[in-house]
């Protein structure tokens, strides 16, 4: 049997905690050290904007790298694109301060380190970091953990990874060890344990105070928006009284969308009048109900509220100037599985107008194919041809002459300092409309929640959200809002409008009238049925909402308690009405729409009994998974309730939280 003879113990969060909530909270307090030394350049920029564009940053680096890590100064010379009043240097250095007003040797593990040098085992380190090796060696030394003879593997220097395991490959070749001579130690379950015991090493997970050094983050340390940080008790028993009739009803309007549209809009016109707005948007479907909300209670708040019909499809061709792949990011999403009648319907072209080798592209592979990355690849490059590039430049030149003309004619350029109103995620929209304002007006926009690939200030203008940013190191997706985590169902749900989405404007007289596509006669009924539910809530609710949620953190807490109970625990016979009556697609135009919920099957019930890597992809084919759950038989909720107890006790990753 193979003694241990090197014992690695990982860096970060392991051997050195940080005194913060996520390592993520570190980019908080460099954003806070250059707003201080440069505030004017930081007008449009809050503390979740700067740690999206140092995420993405990061994101650009390495793949301009060419290696499985970066390093902080190629980070920060993506930054530096974005901050040009900023050197990489200056960047790098105040990061690298960030990092050390932060780090604290881990007692507990100190021990162990110690315990195994005494018991004759070599010491190594090893990190996943792009910081530089010689920034963890001195803090290792200058905490006493670190001997001369001891060695530091770190990613930024290997260009190697822990989580690839080709960082652990180098060690075996660089030591000349077998596998079981060495030991791992960390708190990464995948990269600290899972992937070195895959390699044959001896690997145990750390499960102490990493996550949570010293209890809570101090107060100096924690997010500096006061609008930001998880749901108290306190506020939650501030909100309980307002929210008891709401919780015991069992409609759609009473239960849901009546009490999350009225919070929301209140937390709308609370954060405009505190920046100074004095005009809202609310964008299109997704905002059609809160904007019902907040047109009622605006004459309190002396705000002008106004419904702008708009879309991605409407608004994004008439924003795109010049044809390329990073110009044209809108046209084929991550989550698509795209095929060329796709692609020709949101171009809104027919295939019978392309030429070159686009229409050769198309003849080849006909209309209903899915593409491969090759056929990708061959149709960015077919977007190349003059012939190509003139006919969607023409296409896109005539719907930005009716799409501004259109923001014209609502007010968008009349001098009005003025902010859209929408769910939120990515800033795609607030992107394409800020091009088509400026100079005239610059876009801002107030949303429930962004993303962490959201645009950036430069390109979209300032904006703020309800809910605060949940970086990728948050470690659970359930800091992330519900809407966020069921976002093509949140999309339809609050979108319930008397019209399709909005796909152009056309000149009529002299004024541009939006484009929209039908919806289904049969179901106008039902959704005028629930405006009027709208407008009865809010005059019967509105005051007394007002009155409890004066709060911006307390508008946060009621919308939170009410769209879990939406999402996760919904009402069966609210999951029946809204398979009945509403369709959902991922797709801008609605293509290929499918009920909201159904029953879950036997079939997917058989794997979701099995083990949760085999289970997962089961809820990934649901567009609602706890809605589908809510009307099934009662027994297969009790297995499902069942299985999802005995992951917990395994700590597997099955289904959501319901």
């Amino acid at each position: 049997m193979h003694r241990v003879r090197l014992a690695c113990f990982d860096v970060l969060d392991t051997t050195l905690l940080r005194i913060v909530a996520a390592p993520s909270d570190v980019f908080r307090l460099v954003f806070a050290d250059l707003r201080r030394s440069l505030g004017p350049l930081f007008l449009e920029w809050d503390e979740d904007s700067f740690v999206s564009a140092r995420l993405q940053a990061e994101q650009r680096a390495i793949a301009a790298c060419g290696h499985e890590e970066c390093t902080l100064d190629e980070i920060w010379r993506e930054l530096s694109s974005v901050f040009q009043a900023i050197s990489r240097g200056q960047g790098a250095g105040l990061e690298l301060e960030a990092e050390r007003r932060v780090l604290r040797p881990n007692v507990e593990v100190l021990r162990l380190v110690y315990n195994a040098r005494r018991s004759g085992h070599a010491i190594a380190f090893v990190s996943d970091t792009p910081l530089p090796r010689s920034f963890l060696a001195e803090q290792l030394r200058g905490f006493n953990i670190m001997a001369p003879e001891d060695c530091l593997y770190v990613s930024s220097d290997l260009r190697l990874l822990k989580k690839s395991g080709r960082l652990y490959k180098k060690i075996l070749q660089i030591t000349g060890l077998e596998p079981k001579e060495i030991s791992m130690f960390g708190d990464n379950i995948n990269s600290d344990v899972a992937v070195p015991r895959r390699l044959g090493l001896r690997a145990h997970h750390y499960i102490g105070t990493a996550t949570h050094p010293g209890g809570r983050p101090t107060r100096s340390l924690r997010s500096a928006n006061s609008q930001h940080g998880a749901t108290s008790p306190s506020e939650i028993r501030n909100v309980s009284s307002v929210l008891e009739r709401s919780l015991e009803a069992t409609s759609l309007v009473e239960r849901y969308l009546g009490p999350a549209c009225l919070a929301w809009a209140i937390w709308v016109l609370l954060r405009a009048r505190e920046c100074n707005i004095r005009r809202l948007y609310f964008v299109s479907r997704d905002a059609f109900l809160v904007w019902r909300c907040a047109s009622a209670l605006s004459s309190i708040f002396n705000i002008d509220c106004r419904y702008l019909m708009i879309s991605r499809q409407a608004i994004l061709p008439a924003a795109t100037t010049i044809v390329s792949r990073s110009a044209l990011d809108w046209l084929i999403r991550p989550w698509d599985s795209p095929t060329y009648r796709l692609i020709c319907r949101r171009l809104e072209i027919e295939s019978g107008q392309c030429t070159g080798r686009l229409r050769s592209l198309l003849q080849s592979r006909g209309l209903d194919s899915p593409l491969t990355s090759t056929d990708r690849e061959q149709f960015w490059s077919a977007l190349e041809d003059p012939d190509t590039q003139e006919l969607l430049l023409r296409k896109f030149a005539e719907k930005r002459v009716d799409a501004r003309g259109y923001l014209e004619q609502e007010g968008l350029l009349d001098g009005v300092k003025w902010a859209l109103v929408d769910l939120g995620w990515h800033l795609s929209l607030q992107r394409g409309i800020n091009s088509l304002v400026q100079p005239w007006a610059s876009a801002r926009g107030l949303y429930v929640y962004l993303s962490a690939e959201r645009a950036l200030p430069p390109v979209a203008g300032w904006a703020t959200a309800m809910f605060p940013l949940a970086p990728p190191d948050s470690r659970s997706c359930r800091r992330l809002p519900c809407v966020a985590r069921f976002p093509t169902i949140a999309e339809h749900v609050f979108g319930i409008a008397p019209q399709g989405t909005t796909v152009g404007y056309q000149n009529q007289g002299g004024s541009w009238k939006a484009i929209a596509q039908l919806e289904a006669e049969e179901m106008s009924p039902w959704r005028s049925k629930v405006e009027k539910a709208i407008d009865e809530y809010v005059k019967k609710h509105g005051d007394m909402f007002l009155e409890t949620l004066n709060k911006l953190n307390y508008c946060r807490a009621a919308y939170d308690i009410i769209t879990n109970d939406l999402f996760l625990t919904p009402e069966p016979n609210v999951v029946r009405e809204l398979a009945k009556c509403l369709r959902i697609s991922s797709d801008t135009l609605n293509v290929n729409p499918s009920r909201v919920a159904r029953p879950i099957r036997m079939s997917e019930l058989m794997r979701l009994m099995l083990p949760g890597k085999i289970a997962t992809p089961v809820y990934s084919n649901l567009q609602w998974p706890e809605g589908c759950i809510r009307i099934s038989p009662p027994h297969f909720r009790k297995c499902i309730q069942i299985r999802r107890r005995l992951s917990q006790l395994l700590h597997e990753d099955f289904g959501s939280d319901g």
